[in-house]
């Protein structure tokens, strides 16, 4: 998921009940919510891994059990910016870490990406002899 899609979850709205599924169908940008998304392809549910649904449902616990609203929101209940994360939580960290900042675009290029499950295509037949 992009940054500005996960910023942009409402737990009303982009959630199965049981947290088990994410509906991607906007993101935030620029501390506002837009209800479109990059591609026609952006507009998708992903299934949750059972860990992760066992991390958000005690996250969920931690901030005190809201029905609604962003998932991830400031103190006034707005998304959250990506440069505030940026320069306030991540690049700090590198720092401390000892590693560089990533220049432009540096997370996006060298960010891990899991393997794609090819399309089931029918397997030819081969005739033998």
């Amino acid at each position: 998921m992009r940054i500005g899609e996960v910023f942009g979850l409402e737990i009303d709205k982009h959630f199965a009940d049981d947290f088990s599924t994410v509906r991607v169908r906007g993101k935030v940008r620029k501390c506002k919510l837009e209800d479109y998304l990059k591609t026609d392809n952006a507009h998708r549910d992903i299934a949750l891994h059972s860990s992760v649904v066992k991390t958000l449902m005690e996250f969920m616990e931690f901030i005190g059990l809201r029905t609604s609203g962003f998932l991830f929101s400031s103190r006034n209940g707005k998304p959250l910016s990506d440069s505030n994360i940026l320069n306030r939580n991540l690049h700090p960290s590198l720092k401390g870490l000892g590693l560089e900042r990533p220049k432009n675009w540096g997370q996006r290029r060298g960010k891990p990406r899991l393997p794609q499950i090819p399309k089931h295509t029918p397997a030819k037949e081969t005739s033998s002899g």
